[in-house]
């Protein structure tokens, strides 16, 4: 992060930690204290960088709810930043600083909001915030009360919160928002909401609710402090959105994860032995397509041309996913596409060939283990920035060769039934700080994804 305090906001003072003294500095770049006795139990210099600083409060006013039991003391503030907890979690970390008088401590806690006010940190200061009261686990309206507001209270962040109470009620309230009075609208709640806030709208989000893959694959956690941490710091990430189209008829947008059809339905049913539950019975029916997959890697090759011509795939395909994150959860720790990067303008098209409901039931199992869930023969992946599929009817006539088959098939496209993907790159921003790479492996190897370019060879 660039420096963003200039000289006249830079301060040095002696202040006392736990009734040792320390010479505390406000610099350029961080605020930063450092013991005046060398030799006493934790001396040494410490800091923190105003990339990680997101608040500071005097203690005339009492407790806060992150804050230790304390006194009302005017003499004493408390500076609050951001560390690392976890492998992707955050929390909150305070100092508190007791200083000669309250004029000194109030004139420490003023310079610190000036710094993070500055626009060089691009901090959030006005926030619509909607929940959703009945998502997932019915938890939204608790965890907003007890985790995000505290946090956004003591980053000086306004916050307009609308629990809503119907379909579509959150569009509806943005259609007539005058959006300029806010820095973003995260959400909390369905990915259903999620999804209808991007339509046409511009701003913020932020997944901190039960549907936890968008949060996962953005941040690697679902823990709603972390996510209200990111919203606070103004941490953000550019993600990929796909068009879905008919022919020149737009359909619906895609965030993460499209598929085609209603391919697989899952029946559970369970046992008992009189009152006595014994297992759950799960039976599973697909019917599959049959058509022609059309990859592309120019994303523009059916918005306003007739030539569809490219790399076609054709055969019986079980399932026909594409996946612009990996969408990670607690259930799939790498998510069924673990090679996605977020905001490459690319999407994983992960095809699954007509097999049995053993194999097909094999790959959904592998996606939860640490096994290779692309190394079966039915499966295949590709990477590409557009795909078209075209259904096919299967006709034959009533010729028959000597064995008594019909001889005489074809293929015929199945009228108005073909849909075609496009990749916008990174054209929806989100509050969340991203996967580091150093925990994001590159898989392309591993998992054998195919460029249509490479003509069918491994990556």
């Amino acid at each position: 992060m660039a420096s963003s305090a200039s000289e006249t906001d830079q301060l040095k003072a002696t202040l006392a930690i736990r009734n040792k003294p320390f010479l505390v500095k406000l610099t350029s770049s961080e605020l930063c204290w450092e013991s005046l006795c060398p030799n006493s139990p934790g001396a040494g210099a410490s800091g923190t960088g105003y990339s990680q600083l997101f608040g500071s409060n005097s203690h005339a006013k009492g407790k806060f709810q992150y804050l230790e039991a304390i006194t009302h003391d005017a003499n004493v503030f408390s500076i609050w930043f951001i560390e690392r907890y976890q492998q992707h979690r955050w929390r909150p970390r305070h100092v508190s600083f007791h200083s000669r008088d309250s004029s000194v401590a109030q004139k420490w806690v003023d310079r610190i909001k000036t710094i993070l006010s500055r626009s060089e940190l691009k901090r959030p200061r006005s926030l619509l915030i909607f929940i959703n009261p009945i998502g997932g686990r019915k938890k939204g309206p608790s965890i907003y009360h007890k985790v995000a507001a505290p946090l956004f209270e003591l980053a000086d962040v306004s916050c307009d919160v609308v629990m809503t109470q119907r379909r579509n009620h959150a569009r509806d309230i943005l259609l007539e928002y005058d959006l300029a009075k806010v820095d973003g609208p995260p959400k909390n709640g369905w990915m259903g909401l999620y999804k209808k806030l991007y339509l046409g709208l511009p701003g913020y989000f932020s997944d901190v609710g039960s549907t936890d893959a968008v949060a996962c694959s953005t941040s690697g956690t679902e823990d709603p402090m972390t996510a209200a941490l990111h919203i606070i710091l103004g941490d953000s990430v550019a993600l990929d959105v796909g068009t879905v189209h008919q022919g020149d008829k737009f359909l619906r947008y895609n965030l993460s994860l499209l598929g085609y059809g209603d391919s697989v339905a899952l029946d559970v049913g369970t046992v008992h032995q009189g009152d006595k539950f014994l297992r759950y019975n799960l039976s599973l029916l697909g019917y599959g397509y049959y058509g022609d997959c059309i990859l592309e890697s120019e994303a523009t090759r059916w918005m306003g041309h007739a030539d569809t011509t490219g790399w076609v795939i054709r055969g019986r395909f079980l399932a026909i996913n594409s996946f612009l994150m990996s969408c990670r959860c607690r259930l799939s720790q790498s998510g069924p596409a673990p090679a996605a990067h977020l905001g490459d303008g690319c999407t994983d098209l992960v095809l699954i060939r007509q097999c049995s409901r053993a194999h097909f039931l094999q790959h959904l199992f592998r996606c939860t283990q640490k096994t290779d869930q692309f190394d079966l023969p039915f499966v295949d992946v590709f990477r590409v920035k557009a795909f078209q599929f075209r259904p096919l009817v299967e006709e034959y006539d009533d010729t028959h060769d000597a064995s008594g088959c019909c001889s005489n098939g074809r293929q015929r496209l199945q009228p108005g039934a073909a849909r075609n993907s496009v990749v916008h790159r990174q054209v929806l921003q989100m509050f969340a700080r991203g996967i580091e790479d150093t925990d994001r492996k590159d898989c392309h190897d591993h998992l054998g994804c195919v460029h249509p370019s490479t003509d069918g060879k491994k990556m």
